[in-house]
């Protein structure tokens, strides 16, 4: 049981979803029970109605082409409001979502929608399909990177020691290394790079 305060006197939660609580799709009773300082008591309860989509259609459209951009752990699971266009439609999370990775595209095997960093610069076959009908729509997806690289940019010291006087100039080589997360595909971790 649950216990929380009005004003001054203390309600106890009898029946329904505890505060802070996400509610389900159809009807919830919350029901309080409230005792004062004589020992009487009052009772109260209300009702929260969450309701779909109403009058959602069945029928479907996708996006011929969708550019899906990958989070900062190189990671996505596609939800149906990112391939579908048009609605009403209902609780986009209701909707399957699945991918061909194999080609040619289109003829399966079907696999959950979900990406990596393993996906980028590919295009797959996308398809949707409506929980209740069973409709379907196709489209593509083209995966790719579009968040800047997170550097280390560590402060180095080179050794030697170097005159200030802007007349004077010098030729040193110095090797730096680079430890950096999230690099594009094409630059390696931890490289060591050769500066004149």
């Amino acid at each position: 049981m649950k216990y929380e305060a009005i004003g001054t006197q203390t309600a106890l939660q009898t029946g329904g979803l505890p505060p802070g609580s996400e509610f389900p799709i159809g009807e919830t009773i919350n029901t309080y029970i409230c005792t004062d300082a004589a020992g009487n008591t009052a009772g109260c309860s209300f009702k929260v109605t969450v309701v779909e989509f109403s009058n959602s259609i069945t029928s479907l459209i996708c996006n011929d082409l969708v550019f899906i951009a990958l989070g900062p752990d190189c990671q996505i699971v596609l939800n149906a409001d990112q391939v579908l266009e048009g609605g009403a439609y209902g609780c986009y999370l209701d909707y399957p979502v699945e991918l061909d990775k194999v080609p040619p595209y289109g003829n399966g095997p079907w696999v959950p929608g979900v990406l990596s960093a393993a996906d980028l610069g590919k295009t797959y076959r996308v398809r949707v399909t409506d929980p209740v009908s069973g409709n379907k729509c196709y489209g593509d997806i083209k995966v790719q990177d579009n968040m800047p690289p997170n550097l280390d940019c560590t402060p180095v010291t080179l050794p030697g020691n170097y005159p200030t006087d802007p007349t004077f100039s010098q030729t040193t080589s110095a090797f730096v290394r680079f430890g950096v997360q999230d690099l594009p595909r094409t630059v390696v971790d931890f490289q060591t790079r050769e500066f004149e």
